[in-house]
């Protein structure tokens, strides 16, 4: 109790949540009554709470207040729903309405040419100016020649023809209200009849009525001072004169039956028209392209079949079609023409051509075969054609001029690779080739594996750290699903380049691959499309200032706050996907074939060790020592000239253009074979053998700069060469201090093929490991 009243001086009891108002001494106070006298009885002492019950308490009124908001925002929603289902209804309404107006309008079309036709011949037959229901009066001139014209003076002689005509929906009818016959005769429905006075010498005779059968049949030009329109819409006009009734004393009426049927003629004339406009065009293109074959008449080639050209060099198994076409072109001078399906291709192998090729801005737009990438990379650094489309170069957009968008993007793009800015993604490197060291140990000192699986896991995780932000632990297995997704968006690409019935599009729709192709696209999109959510939230409340390491995407959308119209979101996607396909396949493969040629040739492998060791030592790596490993870099970039990158470039010529003294027409698609100039024995000393020696400084200064394409040149050449390069490096060496390489056989027993890029044709890359002492 003493307790209590202590609380009580210090405020610190608290009242229940129900208390009466005798509880709390708020009874009503009356001055003049009997209570007032008596002693007032004290308030009963409050009760102790502990703390616990004090928020329970809180907390159940909070809850209440939650609960509260909770009905007010679901009754709000309620409301918001039935407005929003109210508005769906009204939509769905219109829409059929406008539905119906289309009908209508595709109708009038359809009908309008024929139901002209039929309204001329009897314009000009009957000399009545024809209206429709829309108000609208002939000028006096126009209907003073009407009533001259001599089939009208034969119908109604001295008088004048009606001047009002009105159509009744889908029939037409007639008023004649001047005429000496019967006046009250009115003709509607289907027919329009033209009736003859009883004496039939008076007005016209039968030749007369032949002359109109004729002129009704007709397609004649209306004169230009007729006034003749019309609205009504009539599916088929079928003119039918019925004969002249016989008996005499009878009126003879001639009529004209506008009957409703299928409209056949005018659908056959409208197919009609359609096949001859493809017809038209298909020779079209084969006229052009028989030109173009014309401009090559004076090069060399294998022999072509009609029709076919030469499809059948590449008429044989996928994993063939690289290395018959690489045989080919090395048979023939350069340039040198092929082709397939009436489709020229003039091949390119001379670095002094290739020099041109790619210093010539009528030479930047890529061929149509990059248009299949351009599913997944929409107009990207890779895919984008820098050509106009046909609507753009009818119009003469000047937004649209030749190559803006791919240009103005890596101009501004070009700077988040270059050394300067991704030497902050060292540490993220050096970390995951860690990673990658130690899970290699569980192979250690055992048989020979595939050092290609670990080596995607690793780069995947590099590149996600550094260019998307996301750590996404692939090592550890958490990313295979969507890594299996790109392999297969690799293959289906592919597939589409090489086989020609799977590039007409209708007939690819047809095919399951075309589902698969969607589904891969759409676990793709999706993955960069959530982290695209992610990054550009945490953006919003972080400055540039306030991040140490900037990802690439960070970048681009700082980017675009100074630059609006660089790219939208889904441009945005399609430059993540291109970034993360090119820098992930390019950096695991050349990775791979690196370390199975230095185990397949000890004596580089050596010499790359004892180099790290001197430069190194037992310092932990860092950026700076990978600019002194020289061996390391020819040992790359030997890599690098037996399996390039990309071994065929192909460009589209955008204008007539002369090359070597060859005349190259607008239209024709150029192929700079990177394969055969990285081959060829006039520039290499051991063309088809692992030479790290080729990239020594006296013997890169006697060979011509463009024999050595790995990541293409030109404004079209790869901007993310230093970046890939750093990847490789600090996954190699770290590998190399730690584990000596074995690999089986040479080189020339492993032959290549190709898709996107190069690949061993077995896909393997076996070597055995054993951990260095």
């Amino acid at each position: 109790m003493k307790n209590c009243k202590k609380m009580v001086s210090n405020h610190s009891c608290y009242v229940s949540e129900s208390t009466t108002d005798e509880e709390t001494g708020d009874m009503e106070y009356a001055p003049n009554s009997r209570q007032n006298k008596l002693p007032r009885k004290p308030t009963r002492t409050p009760k102790c709470f502990s703390k616990n019950a004090l928020m329970a308490r809180e907390n159940r009124l909070k809850k209440k207040m939650y609960i509260t908001t909770l009905e007010s925002q679901v009754a709000s929603l309620s409301a918001d729903n039935k407005k929003m289902t109210q508005l769906h209804q009204n939509q769905s309404v219109l829409v059929k309405e406008l539905k119906n107006e289309v009908k209508y309008l595709k109708s009038v079309l359809s009908n309008s040419e024929h139901i002209g036709k039929l309204i001329r011949a009897i314009n000009f037959s009957t000399g009545i100016p024809i209206k429709s229901s829309i108000d609208r009066r002939a000028s006096p001139s126009s209907r003073d020649a009407v009533n001259k014209s001599p089939i009208a003076q034969k119908i109604v002689p001295n008088g004048e023809l009606p001047q009002e005509i009105r159509p009744e929906t889908a029939c037409v009818g007639y008023d004649f209200t001047r005429h000496p016959w019967d006046e009250t005769e009115k003709l509607s429905q289907n027919n329009i009849n033209f009736p003859t006075p009883e004496s039939t010498s008076s007005y016209y005779d039968n030749s007369d009525i032949d002359e109109l059968k004729k002129s009704l049949l007709l397609d004649i030009d209306v004169p230009s001072n007729m006034d003749v329109f019309f609205d009504d819409i009539i599916q088929e006009d079928l003119l039918e004169v019925p004969e002249k009734s016989s008996s005499s004393g009878t009126s003879a009426d001639l009529t004209i039956n506008l009957q409703e049927e299928e409209d056949v003629g005018m659908n056959f004339a409208y197919y009609c028209a359609e096949v001859f406009c493809i017809l038209a065009l298909f020779l079209a293109k084969y006229l052009w392209r028989k030109s173009r074959k014309c401009a090559a008449e004076g090069l060399q080639g294998p022999k072509r079949l009609p029709l076919l050209g030469n499809a059948l060099t590449v008429w044989c198994k996928d994993e063939d079609i690289f290395e018959n076409l690489v045989e080919c072109f090395s048979k023939y001078p350069s340039p040198m023409r092929f082709d397939i399906f009436q489709h020229l291709f003039i091949i390119f192998r001379e670095p002094v051509q290739v020099e041109k090729i790619f210093s010539t801005s009528a030479l930047t737009a890529k061929d149509d075969i990059y248009k299949f990438i351009k599913y997944f990379d929409g107009e990207g650094l890779i895919s984008g054609s820098g050509k106009k489309s046909c609507f753009e170069r009818m119009l003469n957009i000047e937004k649209a001029v030749l190559g803006a968008k791919w240009k103005k993007d890596k101009r501004l793009l070009s700077p988040l690779f270059l050394k300067r800015n991704i030497v902050q993604y060292f540490g993220v490197m050096l970390n995951h080739a860690q990673i990658l060291a130690g899970i290699l140990e569980q192979e250690a000192d055992r048989p020979a594996f595939d050092i290609q699986h670990y080596l995607h896991r690793a780069v995947a995780d590099i590149v996600n750290e550094t260019i998307i932000g996301v750590q996404t632990n692939a090592q550890c297995g958490e990313l295979d699903d969507f890594l299996s997704c790109i392999g297969r968006g690799y293959q289906l690409v592919h597939e589409r380049m090489v086989k020609p019935w799977l590039q007409v599009e209708f007939l690819f729709r047809l095919t399951p691959k075309y589902k698969e192709l969607t589904r891969t696209r759409q676990v793709i999109h999706g993955f960069f499309r959530k982290v695209l959510r992610q990054v550009k939230k945490s953006h919003s409340h972080l400055g540039p200032k306030e991040i140490a390491c900037r990802t690439i995407l960070e970048q681009m959308l700082d980017i675009r706050d100074e630059v609006p119209d660089f790219s939208t979101d889904e441009e945005l996607i399609h430059h993540m996907t291109t970034f993360y396909s090119a820098s992930e396949d390019t950096a695991t493969s050349i990775c791979s074939f690196a370390l199975v040629m230095m185990g397949m040739y000890p004596e580089y492998q050596k010499r790359v060790v004892e180099e790290m060791h001197s430069v190194i030592g037992c310092e932990e790596l860092r950026e700076e020592h990978l600019q002194r490993l020289d061996e390391l870099q020819m040992v790359l970039k030997e890599t690098l000239r037996l399996f390039p990158i990309a071994p065929l470039l192909l460009r589209k010529v955008s204008q007539n253009i002369e090359i070597d003294g060859f005349n190259i027409p607008a239209g024709t698609s150029l192929v700079v074979s990177i394969q055969n100039i990285h081959r060829d024995p006039r520039f290499w000393a051991k063309p088809n053998d692992f030479y790290p020696e080729h990239f020594l400084p006296e013997a890169v200064k006697k060979r011509h700069p463009y024999a050595y394409l790995p990541f293409s040149a030109g404004a079209r050449g790869c901007i993310g060469k230093p970046y890939a390069y750093m990847i490789m490096k600090t996954l190699l060496v770290t590998i190399l201090r730690k584990y000596s390489v074995e690999a089986v056989g040479s080189l020339q027993d492993k032959p290549i093929t190709a898709d996107i890029s190069v690949r061993f044709k077995d896909h393997s890359y076996a070597v055995r490991i054993m951990k260095r002492v």
